[in-house]
């Protein structure tokens, strides 16, 4: 069976995802978890964009990972968990939160994203992201 070509179709992409498996750097990924790391060890708020950190408006995923990051991060940061709904978008409720925050302090704000227009504003309020 060589490049899947034999393998059933499981509807889930699995037989592709063996087959095209992303090698992973694992210095590269190191670094990249120590500056997470280095960044949280800073933080005084933590912003978190809970739609696109599970990938939907899955209640019991979004509880469960607020439950998780609550356990993982010191008491002394403060945690805000924002999802999609009313009249505002978590985006932008996020933005409202980071302020504007004093130049010496805005890195301690962190939010918690994959969207890259949220990481640009966010960035640009001064905000870290990761």
């Amino acid at each position: 069976m060589a490049g899947g070509e034999d393998r059933p179709d499981t509807g889930h992409g699995l037989a592709a995802a063996v087959d095209h498996a992303i090698e992973v750097d694992t210095e590269e990924h190191a670094a990249m978890v120590d500056q997470e790391r280095r960044i949280l060890d800073r933080a005084e708020r933590v912003l978190v964009d809970g739609n696109n950190l599970v990938g939907g408006r899955d209640e019991e995923r979004l509880r469960s990972a607020e439950i998780a990051l609550k356990r993982l991060l010191p008491a002394r940061i403060d945690l805000k968990f924002f999802r999609d709904g009313g009249q505002e978008s978590a985006d932008d409720r996020i933005v409202a939160a980071i302020g504007h925050p004093h130049p010496g302090r805005a890195d301690r704000i962190v939010v918690v994203t994959d969207d890259r227009e949220l990481r640009r504003r966010a960035e640009a309020l001064g905000a870290s992201t990761i």
